[in-house]
């Protein structure tokens, strides 16, 4: 295979790792984890049965099939001991080469090996990225929260309104890193939420928000419908 498709493979499956890792942490950063880790395993188990019936598979069969009399080029009888020039095409082989090995499931061992470590690095890259996405909420959130006597709320673009959390009776204020949602039943009185704009790459199963109690102390959570 060449070298350039076996590391797009590797990439590829990287990518997946950290794609699937990351949908599953985004329920929350750390109670989503085992979501994640379920889904990771899933990824590394189909790319493994998919290796073992693409690759793996015919080549243990063609070892099986050798037998020290055939040429393992194609499959011309020649004699079973020492080496022997087929006279088919031409290929001098030794008794070991026409004889089955266990390269095949060696190199399934390996593959293994190599592809539970691409995989599991992908948890600590999805980890990084989920909770950089939620240290930047609580950051852009308590900005917003701070700026808001300056901002000026309108009615919530449609847009928002066809999703699955924001309230018809909120207005909002587009702010740095997201939106300010308040309740338009009891303006000037405290902003309700802020709400971010998303930027990892993956589906986020769960809405993620900053909010600060009365006090002023804020929190950032997870809101799973």
């Amino acid at each position: 295979m060449p070298r350039a498709v076996r590391y797009s493979g590797w990439l590829l499956l990287f990518g997946a790792g950290v794609f699937l890792c990351g949908t599953g942490m985004s329920v929350d950063v750390l109670s989503g984890l085992p979501f994640g880790l379920f889904l990771l395993i899933v990824l590394f188990a189909a790319a493994a049965i998919s290796h073992l019936v693409v690759f793996t598979l015919p080549r243990w069969l063609r070892e099986r099939r050798k037998d020290g009399s055939r040429c393992p080029h194609c499959g011309y009888t020649v004699p079973a001991t020492g080496t022997q020039l087929c006279p088919e095409c031409g290929a001098t082989t030794t008794e070991r080469e026409r004889r089955p090995t266990t390269a095949a499931s060696d190199e399934f061992k390996l593959w293994l090996t190599k592809a539970a470590f691409v995989c599991f690095c992908a948890l600590p890259v999805a980890g990084v990225l989920t909770g950089a996405e939620f240290l930047t909420t609580w950051y852009f959130g308590r900005r917003a929260f701070r700026s808001y006597e300056a901002l000026t709320f309108s009615a919530v673009p449609a847009s928002h309104l066809n999703d699955r959390w924001v309230i018809p009776a909120y207005t909002g204020a587009r702010v740095p890193g997201g939106w300010l949602y308040e309740d338009s039943e009891v303006l000037g009185i405290r902003p309700a939420i802020f709400r971010p704009t998303r930027w990892t790459p993956w589906p986020n199963a769960a809405d993620l928000f900053y909010h600060e109690d009365e006090r002023g102390r804020g929190r950032v959570f997870y809101y799973l419908d």
